[in-house]
């Protein structure tokens, strides 16, 4: 915390609010480039900033009840305290973009494409602030390469090359643990450069791949965290809203299909089905809840956790891109 002229000033709201800076501009240029209207800009950031902020306290304090139970409605004003949600957020952005496309007169479609590259940036930037504040550590480094532990398959007797950044980060205690928010940034990275070489004819597709590829990432980086992250049980609430999210998109690609040609509508519904399947056995493995699966080693039960989110964004996709190549 930084004392200035008596104002308390946080780092990780400092990288907040030039995450965000960096991003207008960036947005600014993407704007131009999609021939929106200049206006576009300055109403999506007056109505996104206050409503992401708004709807990411909102939906934190909606998950954690036991806070309202101890202060009552003065517990959502908690502002410094902590507590926001990364889907919160996107619903206030998705929000600003229906408020700028009714202001200026222009599709919603066309505005989303245009800040899906700068949100995932965003989003990327705002992972790795969360080093600052001690949130998105994953499981220690020392315990992982254990023999005893059954964690991994691979146990090198030196692995003094990973405990440094960006691979891990030392938390209060001075312990080493995976740095899994630089793997949610990166990811969110990759997504902003797919989506900035992409081409789509469809107003709105690139919004909706950006969201998919969003939903099934955070999927496996709820996985791999073992911070404070928001749980019903050991079931992780971040992931649960991503499958609801990745299936939303799937109805919304069946019903748009212009035809409803069986052979793409089979593929993305079956294949959603066994990914999001197998993710479920995975989480139920790593929690060591399936007898037949209690010797498998946590890092194979990543991978295929990773290649079933893989497996659902190209699921999702094949209905998206009927739908993109048709230009309905």
């Amino acid at each position: 915390m930084i004392n200035f002229a008596g104002i308390r000033v946080y780092p990780y709201g400092l990288a907040v609010a030039g995450a965000a800076l960096i991003c207008l501009l960036f947005s600014r240029r993407l704007i131009r480039q999609r021939r929106l209207k200049d206006e576009t800009l300055t109403v999506f950031a007056a109505w996104c900033i206050p409503l992401s902020l708004l709807f990411s306290r909102l939906l934190y304090c909606l998950i954690c009840m036991d806070g309202f139970a101890r202060s009552g409605i003065a517990y959502f004003f908690h502002f410094t305290s902590g507590g926001y949600t990364l889907w919160g957020a996107m619903l206030g952005g998705g929000l600003a973009v229906c408020i700028a496309s009714v202001r200026t007169g222009q599709s919603c479609g066309r505005i989303a494409d245009a800040f899906a590259a700068p949100a995932m940036l965003m989003v990327a930037l705002c992972r790795l602030a969360e080093g600052l504040v001690g949130q998105g550590y994953g499981w220690y480094v020392e315990d992982w390469f254990d023999p005893m532990s059954g964690m991994s398959l691979l146990h090198p007797e030196d692995y003094d090359f990973f405990l440094r950044f960006p691979f891990a980060i030392q938390d209060m205690y001075e312990e080493w643990c995976w740095a899994v928010f630089v793997i949610e940034a990166l990811l969110a990275l990759c997504i902003c450069i797919l989506l900035l070489r992409s081409k789509v004819k469809r107003e709105g597709i690139l919004a909706l791949n950006a969201l998919l590829m969003l939903a099934s990432a955070q999927i496996l980086c709820e996985s791999l965290r073992q911070d404070a992250v928001l749980r019903f049980g050991f079931v992780r609430v971040n992931q649960i809203i991503g499958a609801l999210i990745v299936v939303f998109i799937l109805a919304y690609g069946c019903v748009r299909l212009p035809d409803r040609r069986p052979a793409p509508l089979l593929f993305a519904g079956c294949g959603t089905i066994l990914c999001i399947a197998l993710i479920v056995a995975m989480e139920f493995a790593l929690e060591k809840k399936i007898v037949l699966l209690e010797q498998m080693p946590m890092d194979v039960c990543y991978l295929i956790t990773a290649v079933s989110c893989l497996g659902l964004v190209k699921s999702v996709q094949s209905v998206l891109n009927v739908n993109q190549n048709s230009g309905v």
